[in-house]
């Protein structure tokens, strides 16, 4: 969105600007009034401003950079992507956890109330987001590489199923 904005001012508001600021001093030199001089550095004190909102902005919405250690813990369905019975489901069923070992623990609640637990080896990829998978494919949950979502204080991972489609797993706050 900001950088639709820049390229948007980019387009529109630099020439826009230019003629404002040259019709502005032609005004000034043939009328010889203060106000046109006022409105000339008001126009320009708004874009100053307006630029200086627009990157302070920026700077405190990008995504946050995860850690190893930040990934480590627990993982809930995220019932409020798609609320109602399936993702209620879901989330009675299904969770998992990742451990500093480096491994992951898949719960699976059985409809019996038993819970199975699946547990591999993960591969961590280090980068702008840390990603994994899971070296068995031993459940449908697991077989595909997550997709990480990251906002500026918050993140979950996407697990495609090729039974549920996209599942929503969002870390338990501590």
């Amino acid at each position: 969105m900001l950088l639709s904005m820049g390229f948007g001012f980019n387009l529109i508001g630099s020439p826009l600007l230019i003629l404002a600021t040259i019709g502005l001093l032609i005004a000034f030199f043939l009328t010889k009034q203060r106000v046109v001089l006022i409105i000339l550095g008001s126009l320009w004190g708004l874009m100053i401003l307006l630029f200086l909102f627009v990157s302070v902005f920026a700077t405190f919405h990008k995504p946050q950079r995860l850690t190893k250690d930040q990934i480590i813990g627990d993982y809930y369905i995220d019932k409020g992507f798609y609320p109602g019975a399936n993702a209620n489901w879901q989330y009675d069923h299904y969770r998992f956890t990742i451990t500093p070992t480096d491994s992951i623990y898949l719960f699976v609640r059985t409809n019996t109330n038993l819970e199975k637990v699946y547990k591999g080896k993960l591969d961590l990829v280090e980068g702008p987001p840390v990603l994994w998978h899971a070296q068995e494919n031993y459940h449908h949950i697991l077989r595909h590489p997550p997709t990480l979502y990251r906002s500026y204080n918050r993140y979950y991972y996407v697990l495609h199923s090729e039974i549920f489609g996209n599942m929503f797993f969002r870390k338990k706050s501590e």
